[in-house]
């Protein structure tokens, strides 16, 4: 993702504490374009990044290699590319890991499917919409979520019916009469 030059796709306010994103659809891989903006939360976090940890991945890298600083927030041994794609995939677990997860990107997505349905299961279209899925894809990845939490309040009415024609049931309060 570049964040400066004429192709920038992750944008942070001068003015403000915004970070916005926009990359392209014919840059995603489903084809639909990326529109967000950021919680206020993570500006510092990219702000670190960039002051402190980017400068050492291409100056003082680990494993020695030769990182070029380009427009691309991850950077790679070459100006015109981004950080290849395994090779983020490693830092993230790396990254996952030292923090005590063990999660992939992709698991990461479905984690913020299955947080949004835990709050309410009927928000197919905002998972839809956080994801940039259609509604479609949604509901055939995180449909089932609904089904589970149903489950559940379904099982907690019936324990109060129960529990509620325990109490009328002949006899059971013949001491009150």
């Amino acid at each position: 993702m570049p964040f400066r030059g004429d192709d920038a796709q992750l944008f942070l306010s001068n003015d403000s504490e915004d970070v916005e994103i926009s990359i392209p659809a014919h840059l995603v891989k489903n084809r639909v374009a990326v529109e967000a903006e950021f919680d206020p939360d993570a500006r510092p976090v990219i702000e670190w990044y960039l002051k402190e940890i980017r400068p050492r991945l291409i100056n003082d890298h680990p494993y020695g290699c030769k990182l070029v600083d380009s427009d691309f927030l991850f950077p790679s041994m070459r100006e015109d590319r981004p950080m290849e794609e395994t090779t983020f995939a490693g830092h993230y677990a790396v990254g996952a890991e030292a923090v005590g997860l063990d999660m992939t990107l992709h698991q990461a997505r479905q984690v913020t499917g299955y947080f949004i349905l835990s709050v309410d299961p009927s928000a197919l279209g905002l998972v839809a919409a956080v994801l940039c899925n259609s509604i479609e894809v949604a509901e055939a990845h995180y449909a089932w979520m609904d089904g589970v939490k149903a489950n559940r309040e379904a099982r907690k009415l019936l324990r109060k019916a129960r529990m509620d024609a325990r109490k009328t049931r002949e006899g059971a309060y013949a001491e009150a009469a």
